[in-house]
């Protein structure tokens, strides 16, 4: 599930940006000044379509539901996530603001630097495009998927494009966010960083968080199989996450981290967490 902060900037929604708003195109950068009422009413109608497959209500009732979705939007718009709970080195993060810009932001955004010291997204790409990562949910958005979208009674409110690639989202709150990538498969940014720590399964659900590698708190033994510490007690029952299986797949999003050091990783990480 992402954090909703800056969601509004979105022009499509969804992982795989397979809901657009009908006329738009979905891949312009947009700016804080474009969230505009009729923007947010044109993202609150595809919300009230996700109740369709979600919930299983008939069009009719989605449609109804449109009012209330809009309302939900103008919250999501407004919405700001709780700083990052833990330490933050100030001097790595400003070298990691700028590895930001090099290596990030022409996918995920740039980001002003407030008085308060978090930064602020000032400009979203809308990008799409294909990071090598677990392909199964675009090969699922067929043209059996977008040809029973487009026809529906929703028409006027939602299109679904021909899919290729996988939405960057913003990164605003992405301390908040584990596990990573689109299918969640991978715990902590610091694997994300560095492949060859990327657990071949983990545990979900009952975590507390890793501050300093940002994620799920985690051992992994030498065969790459995670567990909760010891120690700790989960606070609900976990499932294993298995990148093995199907569509679990944790490779992909290693090119923005080849090239750079250890520390330079650290650095980026350091200003991750000021988002």
């Amino acid at each position: 599930i992402p954090n909703l902060e800056d969601h509004a900037l979105r022009s499509s929604l969804l992982n795989a940006a397979s809901y657009e708003i009908p006329g738009i195109d979905p891949q312009k950068s947009m700016a804080p000044a474009d969230v505009t009422d009729e923007h947010l009413d044109h993202l609150g109608a595809i919300v009230s379509y996700f109740t369709v497959p979600s919930m299983g209500v008939d069009f009719a009732t989605a449609r109804e539901h449109i009012p209330i979705a809009q309302t939900v939007m103008r919250y999501v718009a407004t919405y700001q996530s709780q700083p990052f709970p833990g330490s933050i080195d100030t001097e790595l993060s400003k070298h990691g603001a700028e590895l930001y810009v090099q290596r990030c932001a022409s996918c995920h955004g740039a980001y002003n630097l407030t008085s308060t010291g978090q930064p602020q997204l000032k400009a979203f790409p809308n990008f799409v495009g294909n990071m090598n990562t677990d392909k199964l949910r675009l090969e699922l958005l067929d043209k059996t998927f977008t040809n029973a979208v487009n026809s529906s009674s929703m028409g006027e409110f939602i299109r679904a494009p021909e899919v290729t690639g996988y939405s960057a989202p913003s990164l605003s709150g992405v301390w908040a966010s584990a596990p990573y990538l689109h299918n969640a498969s991978i715990p902590t940014l610091w694997a994300l960083m560095n492949p060859e720590l990327r657990p071949v399964a983990f545990p979900v659900g009952g975590h507390r968080l890793d501050l300093n590698n940002v994620g799920l708190d985690l051992d992994v033994d030498t065969r790459g199989i995670a567990s909760y510490p010891s120690a700790y007690n989960p606070w609900s029952k976990p499932v294993m996450f298995d990148t093995r299986l199907t569509g679990l797949s944790n490779k992909g999003h290693e090119i923005p981290f080849n090239e750079i050091s250890q520390q330079d990783k650290r650095a980026l990480l350091e200003y991750l967490k000021t988002l």
